[in-house]
């Protein structure tokens, strides 16, 4: 499996990114060429860098409606504090009108998916930040079609490159202030700060910012996880160039490409264990519900014979590592567990799709999983079969099976 690795040593952003995927071997005429659906006049400008001896690209993005006057005051904007561009930060575009020229700009399935999740990610920072509806979201320095082609130019060089699992370090906190639209602001920015609610972070001692929101929400949206680099064998590294100097320090962004087998690239999961012979079932139901609300990915019981020939329940509970320790507190709060045991795993899934089916009875949601071999299999989900079922006034068997074969009824 093809992995990629995001050290992102000193810092992160959308440009940086994106040179540093060029960098590796991505093929900037091919990006321009397969970017023109975001807007007229998009161009990438790709030229050589050598930071502290090592070398590496620049990439500057080129569109219809750049404004160059603007360059002095842009170089301390929330956003592009690395030099990211400056198209259109005056108007800036709202959250819904990015959205809507990513998926106008005929991109892979893919890519399209990829750059609304980072977007996504940009929006909902924004919107918390600043205390606004999702769809009231203006972005300003965020908005303009510049930061589109670097959100969605990596995503597509990600596709080009065959990336499939995506990993980063941990993410490098500056300090300082920066002047954004709002005005003075501490560094991170209220919207850095939310994108890395929840991810592990570490101190670096510069002085500005050093992680933009689109790098920021490349790392939220796109990365499996985000800590050491995990084992995988190295084939390309790539790196990729910020314009201003950080003496002493490489003003770099490295990325890591190689091959990772799939086990190893599973994502990691905390599964929280306990056994009871002291609670009733009742209890454990609501905790269960309770659990799978509060962001468990799994929860089941089962029986067992503890000591002394009581039976008893074991309950285990699949959480992210990030959610674990609040997810322990409300398994010890909600039952008469006196202990825990938390174990980490790994997590493979296979790949799955939701579809809605029409039988002669109603429509029935279908979930698809697609198998290894690439073959597919398809399950009628039970709660729909029952409801339709049961308007019908037919056996819920009927149902499930004109759902499993819909073109046979």
């Amino acid at each position: 499996m093809k992995h990629l690795h995001i050290d992102c040593f000193i810092g992160i952003s959308g440009d940086m990114t994106l040179a540093a995927l060029i960098d590796l071997g991505a093929d900037s005429g091919a990006l321009e060429r397969l970017l023109s659906g975001l807007g007229e006049g998009i161009a990438l400008e790709v030229a050589e860098a050598r930071k502290a001896g090592i070398a590496g690209t620049y990439l500057t993005v080129h569109t219809a409606c750049d404004h160059p006057e603007d360059a002095d005051d842009h170089a301390i904007s929330e956003e592009h504090s690395h030099d990211e561009h400056s198209g259109e930060r005056r108007r800036g575009l709202s959250y819904a009108e990015c959205r809507e020229r990513v998926l106008a700009a005929g991109l892979p399935d893919r890519v399209t998916e990829r750059s609304l999740a980072v977007l996504a990610a940009l929006g909902e920072a924004e919107a918390q930040a600043h205390g606004v509806a999702l769809e009231r979201v203006h972005f300003h320095e965020l908005g303009g079609v510049d930061t589109l082609v670097d959100v969605c130019g990596v995503c597509l060089a990600l596709d080009v490159l065959g990336v499939e699992s995506v990993s980063a370090a941990p993410v490098p906190m500056s300090h300082g202030w920066v002047r954004c639209s709002h005005g003075l602001m501490p560094v991170p920015p209220p919207a850095v700060a939310r994108l890395v609610q929840g991810l592990p972070v570490r101190p670096v001692d510069v002085e500005g910012e050093t992680v933009t929101p689109t790098g920021a929400a490349i790392v939220k949206a796109l990365a499996n996880s985000v800590g050491e680099m995990p084992p995988m064998t190295v084939e390309r590294i790539g790196h990729g160039a910020g314009k201003r100097d950080l003496d002493p320090y490489p003003n770099l962004l490295r990325l890591y490409l190689g091959e990772r087998d799939e086990l190893a690239s599973a994502p990691v999961v905390v599964e929280i264990k306990t056994q009871i012979d002291d609670c009733t079932a009742e209890v454990i139901a609501y905790a269960s519900e309770r659990l799978m609300a509060e962001g468990a990915l799994d929860v089941f019981s089962t029986p067992i014979q503890m000591k002394k020939g009581r039976l008893g329940t074991a309950v285990t509970v699949v959480a992210r590592p990030g959610d674990a320790a609040h997810l322990a507190d409300v398994l010890v709060s909600e039952t008469s567990t006196i202990g825990l045991r938390m174990t980490e795993c790994r997590r493979i899934c296979l790949p799955r799709e939701v579809h809605a089916v029409a039988t002669p009875y109603g429509e029935v949601r279908v979930k698809v999983v697609r198998l290894p071999d690439g073959s597919e299999r398809a399950t009628p989900e039970y709660a729909d079969c029952a409801r339709v079922a049961a308007e019908a006034g037919v056996p819920v068997q009927d149902v499930m099976r004109a759902a499993a074969c819909p073109a046979a009824e």
